[in-house]
């Protein structure tokens, strides 16, 4: 992708927040509400649809370009970031692993008209262990039958798609069994439970599924049977980076709101800004937000020009959500009491920033893959 594009990228994205999302992320926060209509103007921006290939309808781009607006739109809400980002995640595993009659169908579906896909992988007993994945499926006639509960699965109060992930059934441990399937919301045996309520975030929806014999035709199925560690590997890794680059927005912003603050606020008869203390602080968060947003930016390139492996991917999913809270934390300190206000939006930053490091993939989950990658390919970054 030419510097003009990615420049031309992330002006549309950071116009799109400035114009959509600023005014009534507050809103949002205190409500709950789910920010439907924002995601009906982000597709209709293109915003949801850069990844998708020409022939189905969208732009053809790669995960660079999912970064570039993840950051945007992550600088000015991660709640309504990961709404819109769980859609490149679902998207993802048909984009990556589906046949061509999938293909045609979800994605020309998906780039002509708003749709939203959920990720149906995390159990209320599995999370990083996809092992204990507990859902399952058998063959039964020319279609399967699932049965099973997703716990914490983003957007499925509206979804339209679930990407599920289920072991055969009778196997004790899932991994070599595990299958992805496309499930439509109005499936019969399908039905989702009560909206979770949560620290931060609160522009994001996030609620159980549940499956009670849902029947789905073998067209259903993504790859093969047992090739759902696979798909997850491959299509959360992509949805992780993206993660990534939302961490680094909202650090942006929570370092411009300690800036601001600190050029206006005066004590001693000085602003905050002539504090040498001050100012080192803003000099040091500003030094880990450029620093992350290399290793995004790098990392991205690297899996759009080919590169095997993610190491690159979980060095900056990790890196950057730590960095989040940790600029945030620091930010707020910066405007001391009223920091903790609701009158400034770096509360409500830190309450988000917090579920960075545990979704798709905690910190620990991310060094340790990152560990069985250092040890194949050896520790030159």
């Amino acid at each position: 992708m030419s510097d003009e594009a990615e420049r031309l990228i992330r002006d549309l994205s950071r116009v799109f927040t400035e114009r959509e999302i600023l005014p009534v992320r507050a809103r949002l926060d205190e409500s709950g509400e789910f920010p439907a209509e924002i995601i009906r103007q982000a597709h209709s921006a293109g915003l949801l649809t850069c990844h998708i290939p020409e022939q189905y309808g969208g732009a053809g781009l790669g995960l660079l370009a999912i970064c570039l607006i993840a950051e945007e739109i992550g600088f000015g809400c991660t709640g309504i970031a990961t709404s819109i980002l769980v859609n490149y995640l679902g998207t993802s595993t048909i984009l990556l692993f589906g046949d061509a009659a999938q293909k045609e169908r979800y994605l020309s579906e998906y780039c002509a008209k708003p749709t939203l896909f959920s990720f149906a992988c995390t159990e209320p007993d599995a999370g990083s262990d996809m092992g204990g994945i507990r859902t399952a499926y058998e063959r039964r006639g020319d279609g399967y039958v699932i049965s099973g509960q997703k716990a914490f699965i983003t957007n499925s109060t509206y979804a339209d798609y679930f990407t599920v992930f289920a072991k055969r059934k009778g196997e004790s441990r899932a991994l070599q069994s595990l299958t992805a399937f496309v499930v439509p919301r109005n499936t019969p045996g399908l039905t989702v439970g009560a909206p979770i309520r949560k620290l931060g975030q609160h522009a994001s929806n996030t609620a159980p599924v549940f499956f009670d014999e849902v029947e789905v035709p073998a067209g259903a199925r993504l790859g093969r049977e047992g090739a759902g560690l696979m798909i997850a590997t491959h299509a959360l890794a992509r949805s992780r980076l993206a993660i990534g680059a939302a961490s680094v927005g909202l650090a942006r912003a929570a370092l411009d709101c300690a800036f601001q603050y600190a050029r206006q606020r005066k004590q001693f008869e000085k602003p905050l800004t002539d504090f040498q203390v001050v100012q080192c602080e803003i000099a040091d968060m500003w030094e880990r937000v450029a620093a992350n947003r290399a290793l995004v930016h790098m990392a991205a390139r690297r899996y759009d020009g080919g590169e095997p492996g993610f190491k690159h991917i979980y060095a900056a999913k990790d890196f950057a959500s730590k960095m989040a809270l940790d600029v945030a934390n620091r930010s707020l300190a910066i405007l001391g009491a009223y920091g903790y206000t609701r009158d400034f939006p770096l509360e409500k930053m830190t309450r988000d920033a917090r579920v960075l490091e545990i979704y798709e993939g905690s910190s620990t989950m991310q060094r340790l893959m990152l560990f069985n990658e250092l040890l194949r390919d050896g520790t030159d970054p």
